[in-house]
């Protein structure tokens, strides 16, 4: 079960990284579109040249991502585009142009669809481009061109409408990709909650009754020893005649008996007392502040339930052998052993009752 998880998460990962990476490109192809339109309106064959470079050079990452090289093609994508973009600002209004505005869009991206070193990588090139813009219009390394012509505001503002859109688009895939992580990272938190909770009752449980194991019994026992709840008294449940049960009617018969029991003994205390099931036909309850007499109450009060469950279920009748005692203070392994005697003396008058019976 726990491999497979992250196989299934992986491949919801692919996916939302090919689908990001299918819009990048179709994004990118749409904005190039727009300034080879620019550069052909302004008769601008540098402009021109170094957009279908960019155009034609997209079509490496759209085949690794066809191959399914997801990383290569997120990688070569974001160069491509930092590259082209760096080249039409220098080529046109350098530090100045709308291209420039395009750079946060790249790092959004490269966010989305690489790993912190590649990601790290390009913003430190994104910084040098940068750099590049303004240090080298400054030197005089190139010469910046001036907004000319009558149409230069509406191409401005259709290419800052076209870069915002891009923009719109590259934070609605951000936002969604944290969400879809966000809810899968809640998903997984909750399995693991459950998977913990199923775990812990499995090792304080008992797989058959539905109550309390040895282990947990114990642990308590420990418990009370060190607590303030005395006095505290223990019961001793063994079933009486389960091995003939089993051996005339089946473990099923067996094992529905034992479960019979779990459910009368539950039904008889609190939620503070611990009932448990100790060995094989053998149960066990722990009464935190519960003195001598109310203990003799309580198994007499399992002995009437018990008489009342065989009158409703005769068919399969329960008998239990019960032992009782208490400590007053910080005894309660004496205390224990004490009740455990009583129920095998309370089980051997069991067996010379049904000897002397008239019908054995």
């Amino acid at each position: 079960m726990k491999p497979e998880q992250p196989a299934n998460i992986y491949l919801e990962k692919d996916w939302q990284l090919i689908r990001i990476l299918y819009i990048l490109i179709g994004a990118s192809w749409t904005a190039y579109l727009f300034v080879v339109a620019t550069a052909i309106y302004y008769s601008d064959a540098v402009l021109f040249t170094a957009t279908l470079v960019g155009c034609a050079l997209l079509i490496i990452p759209f085949v690794l991502l066809r191959r399914r090289r997801l990383r290569a093609s997120s990688l070569v994508v974001v160069l491509i585009m930092l590259g082209t973009l760096t080249i039409i600002a220098t080529v046109g209004q350098g530090i100045r142009d709308l291209a420039i505005i395009a750079f946060p869009i790249i790092l959004i991206f490269a966010g989305l669809t690489l790993n912190r070193a590649l990601f790290r990588l390009c913003v430190g090139l994104t910084l040098a481009a940068v750099c590049w813009l303004a240090i080298g219009e400054a030197l005089g390394l190139f010469v910046t061109k001036p907004f000319v012509g009558e149409m230069t505001n509406w191409f401005y503002l259709l290419g800052v409408t076209i870069i915002l859109l891009v923009a719109a688009l590259a934070v609605e895939l951000l936002a969604t990709n944290m969400r879809r992580n966000l809810e899968r990272a809640q998903t997984e938190i909750a399995q693991r909650k459950l998977v913990e909770e199923q775990l812990r009752h499995t090792s304080t449980h008992d797989n058959l009754t539905g109550i309390n194991n040895r282990s947990f019994f114990e642990s308590e026992l420990e418990r009370l020893e060190l607590s303030h709840e005395f006095p505290v008294s223990i019961v001793v449940a063994d079933v009486d005649n389960l091995k003939i049960a089993n051996d005339t009617l089946g473990h099923a018969a067996g094992d529905e008996i034992l479960r019979h029991v779990a459910q009368v003994l539950r039904s008889m205390f609190r939620r503070s007392d611990v009932v448990a099931r100790i060995g094989g036909d053998e149960f066990c309850v722990l009464l935190p502040s519960a003195d001598a007499e109310t203990a003799m109450q309580i198994v007499s009060r399992i002995q009437e339930r018990l008489n009342q469950y065989n009158s409703e279920y005769p068919d399969m009748p329960v008998q239990l052998a019960l032992g009782v005692a208490t400590a007053e203070k910080n005894d309660l392994a004496e205390a224990f052993k004490a009740a455990d005697r009583r129920m095998y003396a309370d089980k051997s008058e069991h067996k010379s009752s049904s000897s002397h019976s008239p019908h054995a």
